[in-house]
């Protein structure tokens, strides 16, 4: 009925094995299903509603990002909102690697993307402006994003 498989034949020289890729993002083997029918539902799984949400909302943010801009602006933008480091360029991963940044663009990225957010709807309740909104957040976020300031959120007492 189904296949699982640890094929590794018919590799490029020099070239990383496909299943190499899989093991180091947490996946032992591939499998084949012969047919969608084949497959059988064990239970439906309780979804915390407002999770669900976010995730759409988020998919939707990286449409929308593929959309409107160019693949590389795209892949930034996803890394340091979203968090999605796997849709940056390669160049422009190395230009970041280079700059010692890399990390900062994605771990960072989600963590002020989150803050941002919630400066947001604090502040919606402050202000109806959309331009005030932007303003207050914006004010708030922009020292966070500086290369200095992981040095100085490090050194914060706990």
């Amino acid at each position: 009925m189904t296949t699982l498989d640890r094929d590794e034949n018919f590799r490029n020289p020099g070239v990383m094995p496909f299943t190499e890729y899989l093991e180091r993002e947490g996946y032992e083997a591939t499998g084949v299903v012969k047919s969608p029918l084949l497959i059988e539902r064990l239970d439906d799984e309780v979804v915390f509603l407002p999770l669900a949400w976010i995730y759409e909302w988020r998919e939707q943010l990286q449409r929308e990002f593929a959309a409107t801009f160019s693949a590389e602006t795209a892949g930034v933008l996803e890394a340091a909102l979203l968090g999605n480091r796997y849709n940056i360029s390669k160049s422009a991963a190395e230009r970041f690697r280079a700059g010692g940044t890399f990390h900062v663009l994605v771990i960072s990225g989600l963590q002020i993307a989150f803050i941002g957010g919630l400066v947001v709807l604090l502040t919606r309740a402050i202000t109806s402006s959309k331009l005030w909104q932007f303003a207050i957040a914006a004010v708030f976020l922009w020292p966070m994003r500086l290369p200095w300031a992981p040095i100085l959120r490090s050194r914060a007492p706990r």
